[in-house]
């Protein structure tokens, strides 16, 4: 199996730490989403509106906030449960 990445995801010590605070399997499935979307693989990201360099990645409830900084390099700004990360309220 080729492990070449597509893509490169920078992970800032910040959202490390905030990650740690979310239950095992949250931290699973980020872990599991960045690796297949610096491979390549199918995800589901979206432009944000109104940005040209923002993505969003949703994982169930959770969001992945993205700035894209190269061409194949993004930047982790933020994570966390949908309605925190967007401001509603539910």
């Amino acid at each position: 199996m080729n492990s070449t990445k597509k893509f490169s995801v920078v992970i800032p010590n910040s959202i490390e730490k905030l990650i740690k605070k979310y239950p095992f399997f949250v931290q699973s499935k980020f872990k599991d989403t960045i690796e297949r979307f610096e491979k390549g693989e199918r995800v589901d990201i979206i432009k944000k509106h109104g940005s040209d360099n923002e993505y969003r990645i949703r994982i169930g409830r959770y969001r992945i906030i993205l700035i894209k900084t190269k061409t194949t390099e993004f930047y982790v700004s933020d994570f966390g449960p949908r309605e925190n990360i967007y401001g509603f309220i539910i």
